[in-house]
Order: structure tokens, then C-alpha cells, then sequence
């Protein structure tokens, strides 16, 4: 009896078997990836408006916050890509979710793809919308942050797609003079942080 306690105990406390391996940490996906960016993005077009619910129909703050439910009695969540598309065609609405997309770009994203018209407008759709725009719209974005050359015309294209983005002069491009909700410092770190990213993950990039 004493023989087998003692072979047991020596079972417990013998160490792990050295040829094991710990798994690999799990890449992050291509959203979390560009999230510095993104999150920077969103913060100045319309956390302040309602973020994946906000849409204005042709000027700023003319449906207040949370606008997508505000037109459609639900939240963005419960609304197809399609059923926007339709509400934009028909000029009831003009830039719509976080990322303040009108309507000529996002039938053309749905053109290519990206996403479907029967897909919800929900935070996954909205996060993916914007790495579509930043790979396919925006291709100097994408080769900053694969490449790493081009940093400024990263944050030039940047700016060309958002208007809260600054242009060189740290104004928006589209706002007559109108200061950009975020600083050129601001841009160009996060898109250093997502070309970090980059180089860890290329996988993710592809």
C-alpha cells in the first residue's frame, strides 16, 4: 500500500512534460487591428451623436442624437443595410452610423461586396464598413499600414474620406475653414499603432 502511495504521489508532483508547448496567442481580427484608427475616427465624426445609431439627412445635428433611431423607430441594430439604402435614395437620410457614411458609398461597398443590403447596420457591419473603406476607398491608408512608406499620404486620405480628420493645415478639408475634430499628432499615432499591428499580425492584413 505504502509502494503505491508513494509511486502516486510522485505522479502529482512530477513536473509538466517539457515537450509541451503553450498555445499561441489568438491574433487579434482585422476590426481589433485597426481599431486605433477607427476608434479615433468614430470619436470625432459621432460618439458625441448617438455613434452607431447617429445620421443626420443633409446637415449636422438636423435629426440630434441617435438618428438612425430616431428615423426608423429602432435602433441601428434592428435595421438592414438595404432598408438605409432605401431611406437614402429617397434623401430621408444622408450620413449614416459611426463612421458617417452617405449613400453613393455605401451602395458602393455593398457593390464590392463588403457587406450586403440584408446584413443589420449593427457595430460588427459599421466596423466592418470602415476597413472596407480604409483597404478598397482609401488604398494609401492600406499601403502605409502594409508597407510602412507613405505616412502622410495615409493621413492625407484620411482626412479625404472623414471630414473630422485634419488635412496638412489641421483644419478639415470640406468644412470652409472649419478646425478638425482630431490633431494631425493624433492621426499620425494611431496610424503608427495600427501599423504595429500590422507588422505583428500580417496575416491579419492580408
Amino acid at each position: 500500500m505504502r509502494s503505491i502511495l508513494l509511486a502516486l504521489f510522485a505522479t502529482i508532483g512530477a513536473p509538466a512534460n517539457p515537450t509541451m508547448q503553450p498555445l499561441p496567442p489568438v491574433p487579434p481580427t482585422i476590426t481589433e487591428a485597426v481599431a486605433p484608427l477607427t476608434e479615433l475616427i468614430g470619436d470625432a465624426e459621432s460618439d458625441n451623436v448617438g455613434g452607431y445609431n447617429a445620421a443626420n439627412a443633409g446637415r449636422a445635428m438636423d435629426l440630434g442624437t441617435n438618428g438612425l433611431t430616431k428615423h426608423f423607430g429602432r435602433p441601428s441594430s434592428a435595421v438592414t443595410v438595404g432598408e438605409i439604402l432605401l431611406a437614402q435614395s429617397r434623401g430621408h437620410l444622408h450620413a449614416v452610423g459611426r463612421y458617417q457614411v452617405i449613400g453613393i458609398t455605401l451602395k458602393s461597398l455593398v457593390d464590392l461586396r463588403c457587406i450586403t443590403g440584408s446584413d443589420t447596420f449593427n457595430k460588427i457591419t459599421q466596423d466592418r464598413i470602415a476597413v472596407c473603406l480604409i483597404k478598397h476607398k482609401r488604398p494609401r491608408v492600406w499601403q502605409y499600414l502594409t508597407t510602412g512608406t507613405g505616412l502622410e499620404k495615409a493621413a492625407n486620405s484620411v482626412a479625404l474620406e472623414w471630414a473630422s480628420m485634419p488635412w496638412t493645415d489641421g483644419f478639415s478639408y470640406y468644412s470652409g475653414g472649419d478646425r478638425a475634430h482630431a490633431t494631425r499628432a493624433e492621426v499620425f499615432t494611431a496610424l503608427q499603432a495600427v501599423r504595429r499591428n500590422a507588422q505583428a499580425h500580417p496575416e491579419v492584413f492580408e
